[in-house]
């Protein structure tokens, strides 16, 4: 399978990126039983402007994997939370891309940028009991550094990190 990765500006593709989101995380809310109902937040119902808000922050990273057609196949965010360390958001490749390399594409060059720009660490949240989610993660060389219930959400969030 042919793609590129490339830095987007995420305000002028907001539109293409937001619905892409909400569909690549939509089999999720499905398998983990979210709802809007029980998690308006999840990226699965999040609108533009909360994505726009939640992402587009100075020193943010967005990354678009597109396949030969142009079309967008995957996509992810990194957004500074302190000096040197970002967090990394809304990981996604659609279900049809997944097993060809693209989200492991995404964080390589997700990596490279930030080790560019001097970070050195990087930090993501996933529901705990997403194993292959959790397992990937750990491949690529994240620890998992605390779990945590949060008011307003039906899952356990499993943090986790990697030192740049």
């Amino acid at each position: 399978m042919d793609y590129t990765i490339t830095h987007i500006n995420l305000c002028e593709n907001l539109p293409i990126v937001g619905d892409f989101i909400r569909a690549s995380y939509a089999p999720v809310a499905a398998q983990f039983k979210i709802t809007r109902e029980n998690c308006a937040t999840h990226p699965a119902y999040q609108p533009d402007d909360q994505l726009l808000n939640r992402l587009d922050l100075s020193g943010a990273i967005h990354l678009a994997a597109h396949n030969c057609d142009g079309k967008l196949i995957g996509f992810c965010a990194a957004v500074p939370t302190k000096q040197q360390v970002y967090e990394g958001l809304r990981l996604c490749v659609t279900s049809e891309n997944r097993g060809f390399g693209v989200g492991n594409a995404l964080m390589d060059e997700l990596l490279r940028k930030l080790r560019q720009g001097n970070a050195r660490k990087l930090e993501v949240g996933l529901i705990d009991t997403n194993e292959p989610l959790k397992t990937w993660y750990l491949r690529r060389g994240f620890t998992q550094t605390a779990k945590r219930e949060y008011s307003g959400l039906p899952f356990v969030v499993c943090h986790m990190q990697m030192k740049l």
